[in-house]
């Protein structure tokens, strides 16, 4: 395997990467912060939406669910299950 020598260009991309021209460290360290705080506070928004959804959900799913099991205790007394016959004597 022979390794390829760094040309100029892969050089000059390194070094754009790295930082902007013009720009000192404190402004990207600022400006880093921003963003994440930025970032932070639209996470929290979302996390409070989501969990909001889910409350109400459950709220919803909690009284279709009371509902049903009323509406099965009504029926069950208004339609008592049959009685079941008597049990035969074993001939023995």
């Amino acid at each position: 395997m022979s390794k390829t020598p760094l040309n100029e260009t892969s050089l000059q991309e390194t070094s754009l990467n790295k930082a902007p021209a013009g720009r000192s460290s404190k402004e990207s360290v600022t400006e880093k912060r921003l963003r994440a705080a930025a970032e932070g506070k639209s996470a929290m928004a979302e996390r409070a939406a989501r969990e909001a959804f889910v409350a109400q959900n459950t709220i919803r799913l909690r009284a279709l669910r009371l509902a049903k099991e009323a509406a099965d205790r009504a029926a069950r007394l208004d339609n008592p299950p049959p009685a079941k016959p008597a049990k035969r004597a074993a001939k023995g």
